[in-house]
């Protein structure tokens, strides 16, 4: 069974044809492309365009928009049998918790040793011995 379906993708209109001998594969590919965003879920502006990419060798077709860098990706399993439409979010990175600029450590100590003991008294609490 042959499907063309035309989709406007942002300003641009594609025409896909979809040729596949039974009738529920050719409809399953068809509801795929008739899932592709066409305008941004983020900023809602046409301004998208087609993008691939192919990191450690898996295949990412997507879409960005030029208008707020957001994208979205069509992901599947790996051995291609279901494909899905991810929707189109705008990438912040995560800090994790963690430091995420690089400050020198404040600390207290001088770079120079005490020339004797009595010069530990402004830096240890009273009564506490530093061995």
């Amino acid at each position: 069974m042959k499907i063309t379906i035309k989709k406007n993708i942002g300003a641009k209109q594609y025409i896909f044809d979809i040729d596949k001998p039974d009738f529920n594969d050719a409809y399953r590919e068809a509801a795929k492309v008739d899932m592709l965003p066409e305008k941004c879920d983020v900023c809602g502006k046409t301004n998208l365009y087609l993008q691939f990419r192919k990191p450690q060798g898996y295949n990412y077709p997507g879409i960005v928009c030029r208008g707020c860098g957001a994208t979205t990706v069509i992901q599947g399993k790996r051995d291609g049998s279901e494909d899905f439409i991810k929707k189109m979010e705008k990438f912040v990175p995560r800090d994790n918790g963690r430091q995420t600029t690089k400050q020198p450590l404040q600390n207290n100590i001088s770079q120079t040793p005490p020339e004797n003991l009595d010069d530990f008294d402004d830096i240890l609490p009273k009564g506490e011995v530093p061995f």
